[in-house]
């Protein structure tokens, strides 16, 4: 490599943290504490959920006029295609979730997925801005489900990675905080913007949040990576040297509430299959509750169909 594109190539991993193991650095990233700090990557998480469920919320406002309008579907057909578009979206999102899991655990880091969720959601977004028909309507709420799939499997396994689970409960309040206020803000954000300023206009204020999304998780750098480089481990992990060998054993590791390692508990867990992990989450009354919820939820969210009916009789 020459030297003017391994200056560029370094130039760009110090903008968007994306480091692998063996790449060799002169310096260290700028702001390397604060964007491997909790807090910033815990924000960022939270960012991504409140984007994700923001846009959801405002496809809902938004759809019954892009089908009047783009599409052409007849008013008597609007709820139904509604419907559909909302089963696109969950079953989308119900495959790739365990799917964005797999590449997670698969992936040198959880940053690169993560990011592929995004290309997914703006794909989707621009599918739904310039949907003609009601199939790339459909193609476009199945982008946007996969991307859901993406945001909640990789950032909730981000947030354990960063802070083990003596703090997971405190931080999935948060993240379910941003899940509340999505959902409570977006409905009126979008239709305040839709009576203002058209459709849209809706679609731009999305894009203008995915964009900020976008730049939150280009800047953030795991916390295993700020480790390594801040100890200045160059090495690749199959001829990791000894003081590489020290460090990566010294990374901060989550704990379970006993104060026990948790990779002593993974490793007595490994023989078990992907089938019985599925079947204890099944048999879990939790999630039996976490169904019912999103049963109301989608439900709730059927409303503004009733008012855009009773406008157009």
């Amino acid at each position: 490599m020459s030297p003017s594109k391994q200056s560029r190539t370094q130039l760009w991993q110090h903008i968007t943290g994306n480091f692998r193991r063996g790449d060799r650095l002169k310096a260290k990233p700028c702001f390397l504490r604060f964007r491997s700090s909790k807090q910033t990557i815990i924000a960022t998480v939270t960012l991504g959920i409140y984007v994700d469920i923001f846009l959801y919320g405002s496809t809902v406002i938004v759809l019954p006029f892009v089908l009047e309008e783009q599409v052409n579907v007849a008013p008597n057909d609007i709820g139904k295609i509604t419907g559909y578009s909302m089963l696109a979206y969950g079953i989308a999102s119900f495959i790739s979730s365990p799917i964005a899991g797999l590449l997670a655990d698969k992936a040198q880091n959880r940053r690169e997925p993560l990011l592929l969720g995004l290309v997914f959601l703006f794909a989707g977004c621009i599918f739904l801005w310039a949907a003609r028909s009601v199939p790339a309507l459909l193609f476009g709420r199945i982008l946007q489900g996969i991307s859901a799939g993406f945001v909640w499997s990789i950032g909730l396994a981000l947030i354990v990675d960063t802070v083990g689970f003596d703090e997971v409960g405190e931080v999935l309040a948060y993240a379910d905080i941003s899940l509340c206020f999505g959902l409570a803000s977006s409905p009126p954000i979008a239709g305040c913007v839709l009576q203002k300023f058209g459709k849209n206009a809706v679609y731009g204020l999305v894009m203008a949040m995915i964009l900020i999304d976008v730049f939150m998780r280009l800047f953030i750098i795991e916390r295993k990576t700020a480790e390594r480089l801040k100890a200045g481990s160059n090495s690749p992990s199959s001829g990791a040297t000894e003081p590489d060998k020290a460090v990566l054993h010294t990374l901060e590791q989550p704990k379970l509430p006993d104060g026990s390692d948790i990779t002593a508990v993974e490793s007595k867990e490994e023989e078990k299959s992907y089938l019985e992990y599925a079947m204890i989450l099944i048999r879990s009354w939790r999630l039996c509750g976490a169904l019912v919820g999103t049963w109301a939820s989608a439900h709730i969210l059927q409303v503004p169909l009733f008012f855009f009916k009773s406008s157009t009789n």
